[in-house]
């Protein structure tokens, strides 16, 4: 199965999560896995949110990202590595630099 994101319309979330700003996901779901491109332009974020029945990873296409974790540690990612959330686990991601953050990410349902 091919997904091609350049052909999925980006739709915008004012305060995704209860973070900053806007962020704007282009999304493939499927029963029980969500992919998706997310660009979290400059001072956005997304809220921290706990993934309860799922857990997510994602790469860092472009930018820098910076992550709290439930328990407070915080984290930088940058191009080119990637950033795993496991189930139970809650972390608030937020662009840490002056260009739009692109991420490539994977959500699956863990039952």
């Amino acid at each position: 199965m091919t997904i091609d994101f350049n052909n999925i319309p980006e739709q915008a979330q004012e305060h995704f999560k209860g973070g900053e700003g806007t962020v704007y996901i282009a999304a493939c779901a499927q029963k029980d896995n969500k992919i998706m491109r997310v660009r979290i332009p400059a001072e956005a974020s997304i809220g921290m949110h706990i993934h309860e029945t799922n857990s997510e990873t994602y790469m860092v296409l472009q930018g820098t990202a910076r992550v709290t974790m439930q328990d407070g540690t915080t984290e930088t990612v940058s191009a080119g590595q990637v950033h795993h959330c496991p189930q139970g686990c809650g972390h608030i991601t937020a662009n840490a630099g002056p260009e739009d953050l692109i991420l490539f990410a994977m959500v699956p349902e863990h039952g």
